[in-house]
């Protein structure tokens, strides 16, 4: 899958290939509000109440973790594919520069919420 992503980002002209404001609208909820919102939830101490949890607070800080990576990610690369497979050469290159805008964000993005994860949730 990683050779036909590849491919398929290497097959996009240079031209073709630039900021869209809707994509940067995108990014900015999905890969900035929506892990701070998950942040804020998973921060609650209701999490504690859960007797499971409480016993165990590396568990609840792992679950803590993998929520917060799934919320910080990028969305997932079978859009891509697929677009290529089915799709026609203009929509391969407006979801190449969604796919784009969208690992950017999360270069920036996913270490500042991990960070904030540790720094919150890390069991002493």
């Amino acid at each position: 899958a990683l050779v036909i992503l590849g491919g398929a980002l290497a097959g996009v002209p240079k031209a073709d290939l630039r900021v869209r404001k809707e994509f940067v609208h995108f990014s900015l909820l999905r890969l900035g509000a929506l892990p701070a919102i998950v942040l804020a939830v998973i921060a609650l101490p209701v999490w504690r109440l859960i007797p499971a949890f409480a016993e165990n607070p590396e568990l609840l800080w792992g679950i803590r973790l993998v929520l917060v990576l799934e919320a910080a990610v990028p969305p997932a690369t079978n859009s891509l594919i697929a677009t290529r497979a089915y799709g026609t050469v203009r929509q391969l290159h407006y979801t190449a520069n969604g796919m784009i805008t969208t690992y950017l964000f999360s270069a920036l993005g996913l270490p500042l919420f991990l960070a904030i994860a540790l720094a919150l949730f890390y069991p002493a």
